[in-house]
């Protein structure tokens, strides 16, 4: 099995557009989550990221500097089909070598309260005191520190 993850700008509209198919999959059909969650003005300014298995584009995610030495993960999605299969930690971990190749040393993520568990494994901290609630939908802060 081959697994690959590829970052874009979102001027490659060819992968652009999956991603955004995969957004509309995961958060307009299945979770329900507000339309700003699909697309909004910070596309542009951030770094995107598309997960493919087998040549087939299975996940997305994006990122963008938030400080001097943080990367804020945003806009995580993996088809249903695909989950629990290791394809999130996968492209997780690439993340975090795109991020320190940056000079990041520290990731952030709001998770959704259903998926903090998931994000402890992967090496995050739950920051209670900066639980917020995004739009209606309730997460929690989500930080990963590394040298």
């Amino acid at each position: 099995m081959s697994v690959l993850v590829v970052t874009f700008s979102s001027d490659n509209t060819a992968y652009f557009d999956k991603a955004m198919e995969i957004r509309n999959l995961v958060f307009g059909n299945e979770l329900i989550y507000p339309p700003q969650f699909k697309k909004d003005d910070l596309e542009e300014m951030s770094d995107h990221f598309l997960l493919f298995a087998n040549g087939i584009a299975v996940g997305t995610c994006r990122a963008r500097m938030i400080e001097e030495n943080c990367m804020r993960i945003e806009k995580f999605a993996i088809l249903k089909d695909y989950r629990s299969k290791g394809y999130g930690i996968f492209m997780i971990s690439e993340i975090e070598k795109f991020s320190k190749s940056k000079g990041c040393s520290k990731m952030v993520f709001f998770s959704p309260r259903t998926l903090e568990n998931y994000f402890i494994k992967l090496g995050f901290t739950p920051e209670e005191a900066s639980a917020v609630s995004q739009n209606s939908y309730n997460c929690i802060k989500m930080v990963k520190t590394f040298k």
